[in-house]
């Protein structure tokens, strides 16, 4: 079996009071319309995309060990399926 992952990244407009709100609107809105076209798409919080980039600095030793990053914060709802 192949897996095939892809990640999107999600620029918001700076110097809006509201960007934070708006992109996360967005991102939603965007894994929404993916799983009508049944994709299956999430929203990575903090820690998940601190794990994606681990995976992607150090692939060699990313499928043994999993680090942990004390002090990251999450936002809530991180996920939505």
């Amino acid at each position: 079996a192949v897996e095939r992952r892809y990640y999107m990244l999600l620029a918001g407009e700076a110097g809006r009071k509201d960007a934070e709100a708006a992109l996360r609107e967005r991102a939603v809105e965007l894994v929404q319309a993916l799983a009508r076209a049944e994709v299956e798409a999430r929203l990575l919080d903090d820690a998940a995309l601190l794990q994606m980039l681990h995976v992607w600095s150090h692939p060699a030793t990313a499928a043994f060990e999993r680090p942990e990053f004390p002090g990251v914060t999450t936002f809530a709802g991180g996920e939505t399926a």
